[in-house]
């Protein structure tokens, strides 16, 4: 990465850490797919706190087969965050001390280099901090950024982030009567056929 990016990267998380400081302090709400977090009701902007962990784990694909799958809070998809429009964001991203690869994350939502993948870098038995205001509802995927890319996508690390659109006097989006999350992934063993 260029020292451009670097210093412009850490610019702007500072920006965004001494705004995120003024503002009332909450949890995240996370829940496990196909649930999602209620619509957030609030009328004012909060500093948002979410605790993530990167766990690499064994779990069963079917009868007898078993996969390590590495994943955002022990489970494939991870869990679904919603942020409110102008929450500030603080991300904590735990790596577990067993891991054997570094993760971080990247929020597809998030503006600057690589959504935050750079700043969540984070090697086993550590965490990364880093925080950012939330500009852009809609539904968006987040997932580990780390090379090689793919194969962290192919293994399990990724799941969905909302951000709640806000207007004054409106509490959000609308609620609908459907809700789809949908994500295309494989597991392949051994050589493709010729």
């Amino acid at each position: 990465m260029e020292l451009r990016n670097i210093v412009i990267a850490l610019s702007f998380t500072f920006v965004l850490s001494a705004q995120a400081a003024i503002l009332p302090v909450v949890d995240a709400v996370l829940t496990s797919p196909p649930m999602v977090p209620p619509p957030i009701q609030r009328d004012h902007a909060d500093k948002v706190v979410v605790k993530m962990e990167a766990v690499e784990k064994v779990m069963e694909i079917a009868d007898g087969v078993e996969y390590m799958f590495w994943t955002f809070f022990g489970s494939v998809p991870g869990q679904f965050l919603r942020v409110r429009e102008g929450d500030g964001v603080e991300l904590r991203l735990s790596n577990h001390p067993g891991s054997k690869m570094p993760h971080n994350i990247d929020l597809h939502p998030v503006t600057g280099p690589g959504g935050g993948a750079a700043s969540s870098f984070t090697a086993p038995g550590h965490t990364s901090v880093f925080n950012f205001q939330a500009l852009n509802p809609g539904l968006y995927v987040y997932h580990c950024a780390t090379a090689p890319v793919g194969m962290h996508i192919a293994n399990g690390s990724g799941c969905l982030q909302k951000t709640s659109a806000f207007k004054l006097g409106n509490a959000g989006l609308q609620p609908g009567n459907f809700r789809f999350q949908l994500g295309n992934s494989r597991l392949q063993f051994g050589l493709l056929p010729i």
